[in-house]
């Protein structure tokens, strides 16, 4: 399998040389597979993260169980099973069960093995706090640097009247 993967992205490396990992681990992102009952199949170090449970723990528990109250993430990825096409749910507020509620971004896909309808789902979440706060941190340094700028005028116009 691994001499596949390398070979398909164009690594010709000797499978000997390949280091033994799971790539879903080395992700930022947290990635979660459910199956046609939202029963969790596998989620990566990420999610184990995201939802600060380990990985055996989280085997075999609904979706529901794991993430309660994400009624658009469970909806959009029961419609992924139905319809058969991915979605992308933005800015969704989780509430996770061990952990604080988190912000995230999702892409969810539907996956097939044998037959005509998906019997997997594919869920990519993308935790959206540090963005928010990077973004809060710009914005604050943006008017920091206005008001800067409008005390400067004023201090101007104190020591220099115009009339």
């Amino acid at each position: 399998m691994r001499t596949k993967i390398v070979q398909y992205i164009g690594l010709n490396m000797r499978p000997s040389v390949i280091p033994d990992f799971d790539l879903l681990d080395a992700l930022s992102t947290a990635v979660i597979l459910v199956d046609d009952r939202l029963r969790l199949v596998r989620a990566n170090t990420a999610a184990q993260s995201l939802t600060a449970t380990r990985e055996t723990q989280l085997i075999d528990i609904s979706l529901p169980e794991i993430l309660p109250g994400a009624d658009e993430l469970i909806a959009a990825v029961r419609r992924a099973l139905l319809e058969g096409r991915s979605f992308t749910e933005r800015d969704l507020d989780l509430r996770l069960v061990r952990s604080s509620a988190t912000t995230v971004d999702c892409a969810i896909t539907p996956l097939w093995r044998d037959g005509r309808d998906p019997s997997l789902v594919l869920i990519e979440m993308t935790n959206l706090e540090r963005h928010q706060r990077i973004q809060l941190q710009s914005n604050m340094l943006m008017r920091n640097q206005v008001s800067s700028v409008l005390l400067q005028g004023l201090a101007h116009e104190i020591k220099n009247p115009l009339g």
